[in-house]
């Protein structure tokens, strides 16, 4: 689910979708897959939608349905009716999850309009470094012709025939293609050249700054596991690392700390995750005129000292209930063995720290590392 947006103080964060604690008395639910994702209708047409819960064995699985627009179409247990002409989405939530499928409903008169299509609607590059974009038109797959590519900020990252080149780092760009009357957009986060490397007097050196972060407090772009190609198809299921293949630990070409970085960075391990929360001191530092952010300072064995910025939002169980605390969640290389579609990541908030199995859609943090 696609981060919201609060004001906290004098200051903006991001509200991203929770993760939860997995307990014997209560199994949340981690995921939802609803097919399909998107759905054209005429007034008067109706389509069964399917929703799968995950896991199995989750404790509650009612799924609650949801449209925005009552007036488009109405929903009851997953059935979607049009009503009129217009664009609606439908939800479907089940405890803290939630996913949806947009429909639009035409008239028996109209065609279906097409839609461009980019294979990537947000890209990370290093300075220097080039990505390629493929522009499909929709319904039909065909490949447009006379697409016209351009940058908004072409002095700091280029557009060349579908080629995107990030010119400096710290920088952000919008991709726009268009082919006739049809138009798509991709976000572009031209990142530091590289971080530096700090010994914590642990197993392994730890990056300064988030992956995607200017300063070694400051926000960084918030991704999915695996963000360096987002492998899931259009039904949300994963095309790699998945139960077919068995793969549990990032490869190299899927790892964003290697794609990003090079030079041995990657992404760290959970057992390098848990020496970190457990053999470090952590301490919650308010935001001053310097450091506009809370964070955590944490320190090493030897003095030597990184920070974190507090930007997650982490929902936990209870006795009494399902709880909310702010820290930070940090993704580690290794998917959930019982789960394909969660990975493992580090949570270290006030009221919870530990490792935890979590969603591989939701977007958090990654800070690299690399062996000494």
């Amino acid at each position: 689910m696609k981060a919201s947006y609060i004001v906290i103080a004098s200051f903006v964060f991001v509200l991203f979708s929770c993760g939860q604690k997995y307990t014997q008395a209560d199994i949340p639910v981690s995921s939802i897959k609803l097919t399909p994702e998107s759905l054209t209708l005429a007034p008067g047409d109706s389509y069964q939608l399917e929703a799968q819960v995950l896991p199995d064995n989750a404790t509650d699985k009612r799924i609650e349905w949801i449209t925005d627009r009552p007036d488009v179409v109405s929903v009851h247990d997953g059935l979607v009716t049009a009503l009129t002409e217009g664009i609606a989405a439908v939800t479907a939530r089940s405890g803290l999850q939630e996913t949806q499928c947009k429909v639009t409903v035409v008239s028996n008169e109209d065609p279906i309009d097409q839609l461009l299509l980019l294979d990537r609607t947000e890209l990370f590059l290093r300075a220097g470094a080039s990505a390629t974009l493929t522009a499909t038109v929709l319904p039909d797959n065909s490949t447009p012709q006379n697409v016209i590519w351009t940058s908004n900020v072409p002095d700091l990252v280029r557009v060349d025939n579908g080629t995107v080149t990030a010119l400096q780092h710290c920088a952000e760009a919008t991709i726009t293609a268009v082919t006739g009357s049809l138009k798509a957009t991709c976000l572009v986060h031209a990142v530091s050249e590289q971080p530096e490397a700090i010994d914590l007097g642990l197993s392994v050196l730890w990056s300064n700054v988030n992956a995607g972060a200017y300063t070694p407090s400051s926000y960084d772009f918030s991704m999915h596991w695996s963000d360096a190609e987002y492998r899931f198809n259009s039904n949300t299921s994963p095309l790699k690392y998945n139960a077919q293949d068995g793969l549990l630990q990032l490869e190299p070409e899927d790892d964003l700390a290697t794609v990003l970085y090079g030079n041995g960075w990657r992404t760290p391990t959970p057992e390098e995750l848990t020496e970190l929360s457990t053999q470090c001191t952590w301490e919650y530092v308010i935001r001053d005129y310097v450091n506009p952010f809370d964070r955590y300072e944490v320190t090493g064995s030897n003095g030597n000292k990184i920070y974190f910025p507090i930007n997650n939002t982490w929902s936990f169980l209870t006795d009494d209930g399902w709880g909310i605390s702010i820290g930070t969640c940090l993704w580690s290389s290794r998917r959930d063995e019982q789960d394909e579609m969660n990975a493992r990541i580090l949570v270290v908030s006030k009221a919870v720290t530990g490792i935890y199995s979590e969603s591989r859609q939701n977007y958090h943090s990654l800070r690299p590392v690399k062996d000494k």
